[in-house]
């Protein structure tokens, strides 16, 4: 059984200060500790809870421990998702939770996620697939209004709705799947790094990630005509020069 749970650890000046928030990780009878930027004052925390309270006479400090206490819910729900994984892997140690969640909050943000690997694989001289990921998030990023977007937020819904936004914006179906590809690859790489837990149904199931066969693009019996017309002109002009004691040099047409 693991634990974690806020602690509240008092100035040891004299005076009203403020003290520090931690958390306290306690797994097969070891503690560790992780500290936090957390400041309030003594009043301001219910040890029996161990939740912040707001006192009536700090209403100018409202703002600011609701802040705090939406942060320590936010790390309160990353350590018990990374213990979730830990469990489902097997023996773990308290370090092993503690390294995970050191892992940064940047982990939470797909976009900041994508930064991360992005700059991994251009070190590693995959500067392609780097450039197609952030395509891929930024487009993403554009349907949602430049809205944060969790990684632990995409599912089906969200990708399903993402797809006829790129459908009402005229794009081809292997563009479509192009964006596709890229963000399952990133969702698919931040489960197995144990960053967020796999859904039962994965949110790429239900949209197109194939490849759509090509519109093929021929000639009808006027563009035809034409081109035997020119062919014709070309080959008279031709003659001309050549009865004239003119080298003639033919010109290279490519038809795209």
């Amino acid at each position: 059984m693991t634990s974690c749970r806020f602690h509240f650890r008092a100035s040891r000046r004299e005076g009203m200060h403020t003290g520090q928030l931690l958390i306290r990780i306690i797994h097969k009878r070891k503690t560790v500790h992780i500290f936090t930027d957390y400041k309030i004052y003594p009043e301001e925390w219910d040890i029996h809870t161990h939740t912040i309270t707001i006192p009536v006479h700090t209403l100018s400090r409202h703002h600011y421990l609701y802040t705090i206490k939406k942060s320590m819910d936010r790390d309160l729900f990353r350590l018990q998702t990374i213990i979730h994984m830990l469990e489902k892997q097997g023996e773990y140690s308290v370090k092993d939770i503690v390294r995970m969640f050191k892992k940064g909050p940047e982990t939470d943000s797909l976009k900041r996620y994508c930064e991360g690997i992005t700059k991994k694989l251009e070190h590693s001289g995959h500067e392609r697939t780097a450039r197609a990921y952030g395509s891929a998030v930024n487009s993403l990023c554009k349907f949602t209004g430049g809205r944060e977007i969790g990684l632990k937020d995409i599912d089906t819904s969200l990708i399903l709705a993402y797809e006829s936004f790129l459908m009402n914006e005229g794009l081809k179906l292997n563009t479509i799947s192009f964006y596709m590809r890229n963000l399952r690859a990133i969702y698919n790489r931040a489960i197995k790094e144990n960053i967020i837990l796999p859904k039962e149904e994965s949110p790429f199931d239900k949209v197109f990630t194939g490849v759509a066969e090509s519109e093929k693009r021929t000639l009808n019996y006027n563009e035809l005509n034409q081109l035997a017309q020119m062919d014709y002109l070309l080959d008279s002009q031709t003659d001309k020069k050549t009865a004239g004691g003119i080298k003639a040099v033919s010109p290279t047409i490519s038809f795209l």
